[in-house]
């Protein structure tokens, strides 16, 4: 054991001696261990983590599934993820096969009275809590009668008692104002309570829901149950059949039973283990560029090895010393690993989508610095293995007498090292390829609207009178039109139920005239007069919402199929609606929905509703003003200059004076718009970052390799040269070397590039994963970078004197 000290001191005082070397090997670790334990950060707080609940694996989901919505472009989003409504949560209740059986539904953002912001709450019924298998931070939950009778109570999360009761003492039994009502503060939520999306501030109870809201046609409850001992979650998915199971034709349903790290966490998956098998690749090019270091290092070291091992030492003490040597490096370059890990980390989780489940979990932890200490220990038997073997394994008559065999050995495994190195880069290249092609062919793919100049705008109402007084609540929102209209700046505004990119949009069945009781389905949008224009969408035929259609009253048919009606609303159709339903011009004709009858008076072309992803849907627009009952709350804004230079004013409007309105957001429309991309755009962008990172690795390896090839093979040059061969034979012997190391890398890389598509195939969009194309951009890429490596050696190889070379050989 006495050794092992003078063996690292020995290690030490060599590297101090070759800064350049041990710097750049230092360096090179350092980058593939700190990408490496990053991207194990985030799949780690993301996916490994234990869940906070109690035996997670027995907590489920359940929904109703619609099959024939599959194909509907207007209903596809949700056919197996539709909520239950409040009477299936009850029948699911009563059965033997679960524990406890909670529901709870994200309410609209409410009002904070004192502060003027809105918070996002949850409604949740009395065994929320303990169904997850948790409980209250302080205080209590709501009881089984705060289910279904009305109350003032409220649990407040603990980021909330800190943030706005600054953490006081006798949080219990305050009053806070919630939407212009008094609410009581029973509990507080455990910190950093997160159910699944965005956390809630606050928890609700579910008595204080309307009858319709507990109607059987409302599916708006999302429900949660913890298996009973002993039961399988096949078995559970068999007992809810009957309950949520029927219907016929195109409103059948069946049932979906899922676990809740699978429902929560499932589409995070394949992506974030997709992240961090390329930052292994990464690693592994690093450990290979490393090992040819090294290796092209024993080299230097034949007579010193000669010596030691003619003086005694044994080929295990040699090969020991070399891995010592090896594990200084490795421990150093795991040090800096580390480092740029703290830092690489913050900026994955900021680039990171807002939807990434639990990336507020992520952080470089004691889990997180065991894993990079092993990965560090890895490197260094792996980058060490090879040189301290090859190294001490010659015997010392020919290490003395030339070291011909050793660097035959060593050149073969230098070259095996970088053709592997290329063929590692090609398949991270081809990868980033493919990923920054599917953001490419995502975001330019049409939207139906001109985005540039666009801001969307959502407020809600900051008094309780305007949560039932429908009429008002409309006034109030159509005087606030009237003053975005008048703000310097704004070239015009509309109201809207909800802006394209923002995810709420309502679907409807519908008939239309010509084909009575025929089922059919469309999506809802609820506009005021300006829309279309403020969206930049050009009418195809007739005409906008004017003013003047605000007298015509929807009026409902007096008995079925009585439809000669005096006066009808009006409404807009899409371009998609008058084909599929229509089958020509659809102006002049009618819709009903809801059981009102509607004139067709314009048709609007498609546009793209809640991602890029869409397919043109059926879609139809109604008139704001003809709908009292229906108060639009979110706006659409276009700037006549920079949209952002309007976000502050536009706040202040909405606020300003005795408001009974407050703002929940302010948004470009390109922001909201990249926001649904943000998933593919960060997969992309860190692909990249590890394909140019391997590009860049390689093309070291390479220059390394040939850099040494020259100065070893130096003789042979000059006795070229010295028989009369010309600069230019000269650089393409060496660029032919290294362009055959090139072209095998390539060899095997396109292969292995060809099976790693497969396994993100579900993750592409509209590109394929051996499309041609994108190997053959790959190819000319990684060419063109390694042939920029190999001329400054090739052009130091042409420059050799011979007479020089010659001598001091």
């Amino acid at each position: 054991m006495s050794l092992v000290p003078t063996d690292i001191r020995y290690a030490v005082r060599r590297w101090a001696a070759r800064p350049g070397l041990a710097i750049t090997v230092v360096l090179t670790l350092g980058l593939g261990i700190g990408a490496t334990t990053a991207i194990f950060s985030v799949v780690d707080g993301v996916l490994l983590r234990p869940l906070a609940w109690r035996e997670p694996d027995r907590l489920v989901s359940a929904y109703i599934v619609r099959e024939a919505w599959r194909t509907d472009p207007a209903l596809s989003f949700n056919w197996n993820s539709q909520f239950l409504s409040w009477p299936n949560f009850r029948d699911l209740q009563k059965l033997n096969e679960f524990e406890s059986v909670a529901a709870w539904r994200r309410t609209r953002l409410i009002a904070v009275w004192e502060t003027g912001d809105v918070a996002q709450a949850l409604n949740a019924t009395s065994n929320f809590l303990t169904t997850l298998g948790t409980g209250p931070y302080l205080g209590r939950m709501f009881t089984t009668a705060e289910d279904d009778t009305a109350s003032d109570s409220i649990l407040i999360s603990y980021e909330a008692w800190q943030r706005r009761f600054g953490g006081a003492d006798g949080i219990i039994g305050r009053q806070i104002r919630l939407d212009d009502a008094s609410r009581t503060i029973v509990g507080v939520l455990a910190p950093r309570f997160q159910y699944e999306g965005e956390p809630p501030e606050f928890l609700l109870p579910f008595g204080n829901l309307t009858a319709g809201e507990r109607a059987d046609y409302n599916n708006s409850f999302r429900v949660v149950a913890r298996l009973a001992d002993g039961v399988t979650l096949e078995q559970a998915a068999s007992r809810i059949a009957p309950i949520l199971n029927g219907g016929q034709g195109r409103n059948q349903r069946t049932s979906r039973l899922a676990t809740v790290p699978d429902d929560q966490f499932g589409p995070a998956r394949a992506p974030l283990y997709m992240l961090f098998g390329a930052s292994v690749l990464l690693l592994l090019i690093a450990c290979a560029n490393v090992a040819g270091l090294l290796l092209g290092e024993t080299g230097t070291r034949r007579h010193e090895v000669a010596v030691r091992r003619a003086l005694g030492a044994a080929q295990w003490r040699v090969a020991r010393q070399m891995l010592t040597e090896s594990a200084v490096l490795g421990a150093a370059g795991g040090v800096v690993g580390v480092i740029a890990a703290w830092w690489i980390t913050p900026l994955l989780v900021s680039l990171a989508p807002a939807r990434l489940p639990r990336i507020d979990m992520v952080a470089v932890d004691a889990r997180v610095l065991l894993f990079a200490v092993i990965v560090s220990g890895a490197m260094t038997i792996l980058c060490g293995a090879a040189p301290s073997l090859t190294g001490s394994s010659i015997p010392p008559i020919d290490a003395l007498r030339s070291g011909r065999g050793l660097a035959r050995f060593r050149s073969r495994s230098q070259r095996l090292i970088v053709a592997c190195q290329v063929a590692l880069a090609v398949v991270l290249l081809a990868g980033a390829a493919l990923l920054g092609e599917t953001v490419v062919r995502l975001t330019s793919q049409p939207v139906g609207f001109d985005d540039r100049g666009l801001l969307a705008v959502g407020v809600v109402p900051r008094q309780r009178p305007l949560l039932t007084n429908m009429p008002q609540r409309a006034q109030a929102v159509s005087e606030l039109l009237a003053r975005i209209r008048a703000l310097p700046g704004v070239e015009s505004a509309a109201m809207t139920a909800s802006p394209p990119f923002g995810n709420s949009y309502g679907s409807n069945s519908i008939e239309v005239s010509g084909r009575p009781g025929e089922p059919l389905s469309a999506q809802r949008q609820t506009v005021s007069d300006g829309f279309f224009t403020t969206m930049g969408m050009r009418m195809l035929r007739g005409r906008e919402f004017e003013l003047q259609d605000a007298s015509r009253k929807i009026v409902e048919p007096a008995l079925p199929g009585n439809e000669s009606l005096d006066s009808l609303g009006v409404a807009i159709v899409s371009q998609e609606l008058e084909r599929r339903y229509f089958g020509g011009n659809a102006t002049g004709q009618r819709i009903r929905f809801n059981r009102m009858w509607l004139d067709v008076i314009g048709v609007a072309p498609d546009a793209k509703s809640r991602q890029y992803t869409d397919e043109a849907a059926p879609a139809f627009y109604v008139y704001s003003k003809q709908m009292p009952y229906i108060a639009v709350g979110q706006f659409v804004v276009r700037a006549s200059g920079d949209p952002t230079a309007l976000v502050a004013a536009l706040r202040d409007v909405v606020t300003s004076g005795d408001s009974q309105l407050a703002v929940t957001y302010v948004d470009t429309m390109r922001t909201m718009m990249a926001r649904t991309v943000a998933n593919e755009r960060y997969r992309a962008t860190l692909s990249s970052a590890f394909g140019g990172a391997a590009l860049l690795l390689a093309a070291i390896g390479l220059f390394g390799l040939l850099t040494r090839a020259v100065n070893e093979r130096r003789l042979e040059i000059g006795v070229r040269i010295a028989v009369g061969a010309k600069p230019g034979d000269v650089v393409r012997l060496v660029m032919r070397e290294g362009g055959l190391l090139v072209a095998g890398g390539l060899l095997a890389g396109v292969p292995a590039a060809l099976a790693a598509g497969q396994l993100i195939r579900a993750q592409l969009y509209g590109v394929g994963p051996s499309d041609p194309h994108v190997f053959v951009l790959v190819s000319a890429v990684l060419s063109s970078v390694a042939c920029g490596a190999m001329v400054l050696p090739a052009i130091r190889a042409s420059r050799t004197d011979p007479i020089s070379t010659l001598r001091a050989e």
